[in-house]
């Protein structure tokens, strides 16, 4: 009696079990949701603090041979940057320090971040406008195959915002050419390396667009090739 229950013990081990396939369905189609959403949850928290790293400590890295920090020596009374300092290295030796001091700037709660783009060593399209612009700007804005840098000047009103420029020289320095056409002025739309052309367009009026392109002469001046006006769309 013993080894007939024994041997069905061992039978309803091995016996197949019947199993609902909508259930199991649902159950494997539940699972690879809840792995996608797992997974697009973890990269979008490595993507936040990929940017929280880049924009909290100031360092502009992304440049090949120069390294810039910015940081805040004074605020005026509604907590806007008056006074900043940008420190820059290479190869881990320091080059230049720079006192600048904005016009206005967007008021701060804490700590000062900067938010940078670097279109000197990245084949990137410009991408600067009146709502979504960057508050330090590598490229090359006399196409001299020497990375130059700007920073936000005033944040803008319907304008949008307006930049100083800075020029790398010979001895590696950066300096401020009085000459450029776009000093305190808005970002350029384009930048033509090959016809040495910079392209601005910005607001005139209530209703119209000025385009004007500047081109870089031998000589090192610049003048007005075109300008134009044209209703907005």
């Amino acid at each position: 009696m013993d080894k007939i229950e024994n041997s069905q013990r061992i039978e309803s081990l091995f016996k197949p079990i019947n199993v609902n396939k909508e259930n199991m369905n649902l159950k494997i189609g539940y699972f690879l949701i809840i792995s996608i959403l797992s997974c697009e949850k973890s990269n979008n928290i490595n993507e936040l603090k990929n940017r929280v790293s880049t924009t909290s400590k100031n360092s502009i890295k992304n440049s090949s041979e120069f390294k810039f920090l910015v940081s805040m020596l004074e605020r005026d009374s509604d907590n806007r940057p008056s006074k900043l300092k940008i420190e820059i290295t290479k190869d881990s030796n320091h080059i230049q320090d720079i006192i600048y001091k904005p016009n206005t700037w967007v008021a701060i709660k804490d700590s000062l971040e900067i938010t940078q783009i670097d279109y000197y060593n990245k084949n990137l399209k410009i991408q600067e406008g009146i709502e979504d612009y960057h508050d330090f700007i590598i490229a090359d804005f006399n196409f001299d195959n020497l990375e130059d840098f700007a920073i936000l000047y005033d944040y803008g009103g319907n304008g949008g915002p307006s930049y100083s420029y800075f020029f790398q020289n010979d001895q590696g320095q950066f300096i401020v050419n009085k000459q450029f056409p776009l000093n305190e002025g808005n970002f350029p739309k384009t930048l033509d390396k090959v016809n040495k052309t910079i392209t601005l367009r910005k607001p005139s009026g209530c209703c119209k667009i000025k385009t004007t392109v500047f081109k870089l002469k031998k000589d090192n001046n610049w003048e007005i090739l075109s300008s134009k006006e044209e209703n907005m769309n």
